[in-house]
């Protein structure tokens, strides 16, 4: 936690099934989230992993769970995705603390969770088959697909406008489109290629024109990163830059010496890191999981 480098492991019984989430408790404790393939939630102190003991400190379980899929947490609530462990049940379950909620079937979800204007916790979840659900209070209060095939869509969250309201990001192929909660586009969005280009990976989304708004980045299957004024939806000046070949990996945003920066890997294994702003301001999406601590949350 923080820059500083610490090691430490766990063994355990259970065949865990998502990326560990660090989660800063409101005791000011640190624990570590895990889910496994036998729908649990295992939860360590921080500490417990770094001195060696490794013991649980609890554990939640659902019902006929099996797989759980994501999770994401904003330090007080866990959410996440599970699946059934009866064969003949294909549905996918969503669940937030010990509220659950059937949402059908979905292929590979992806999970992401933010707050609205009124506090509520809001999760959006989407699939490779493009499909996309909005759950605030464990009810489903949007649903839409994409009409693409043989492409996967990828989002983020930010708040482009600065005015309390997260948007959705969305690779939508030749066009990156900016949904608010009620699946309207923002304004002086989508952003479309006129080209024979499209947009793949993850969207970034952070503030570092030294503005109160969002700006996002995303990537190109030619190799071209853009950045966007989430305001205006104009290319940001100095974008796009190239590196001549697809990414083989999720792009990154970090901070060094109080400068924003960006890391990609390219296709054939070459680095690249740019500094982006010499002004940092905020994140809001930095990368895979949305932070260093893989909160899926913003």
């Amino acid at each position: 936690v923080g820059d500083s480098s610490y090691f430490g492991e766990v063994s355990t019984d259970k065949l865990l099934a998502t990326s560990p989430v660090i989660r800063k408790t409101l005791t000011e404790d640190y624990e570590v989230i895990v889910g496994t393939y036998d729908g649990k939630i295992i939860i360590y102190n921080l500490s417990s992993i770094l001195d060696g003991s490794g013991t649980e400190k609890n554990n939640i379980s659902f019902n006929n769970a099996g797989r759980i899929f994501s999770i994401s947490t904003d330090g007080t609530n866990i959410s996440g995705v599970y699946f059934s462990s009866d064969p003949n049940d294909s549905n996918a379950y969503y669940f937030s603390n010990s509220d659950i909620l059937e949402i059908g079937s979905l292929t590979y979800p992806n999970l992401k969770s933010t707050k609205d204007i009124n506090g509520n916790f809001i999760s959006i979840i989407s699939d490779v088959y493009n499909k996309y659900l909005i759950i605030s209070n464990n009810k489903l209060i949007q649903e839409f697909s994409l009409d693409q095939s043989d492409y996967y869509s990828s989002f983020a969250i930010g708040d482009l406008k600065n005015d309390g309201n997260n948007y959705i990001t969305l690779t939508n192929k030749n066009k990156l489109e900016a949904l608010n909660l009620i699946l309207s586009q923002a304004d002086n969005f989508p952003y479309i290629i006129k080209d024979t280009s499209y947009f793949i990976g993850q969207p970034l989304t952070a503030d570092f024109e030294g503005d109160p708004r969002s700006e996002i980045i995303s990537f190109t299957n030619d190799g071209r990163v853009f950045a966007f004024d989430g305001g205006t939806g104009k290319i940001v000046d100095g974008f796009p830059i190239s590196v001549g070949e697809q990414l083989s990996a999720d792009a990154c945003l970090f901070v060094s010496n109080d400068k924003l920066g960006l890391a990609v890997l390219t296709s054939s294994g070459v680095f690249y890191g740019w500094f982006i702003s010499s002004i940092f301001s905020d994140f809001g999406w930095a990368e895979s999981f949305g932070d260093k601590t893989n909160s899926n949350f913003v």
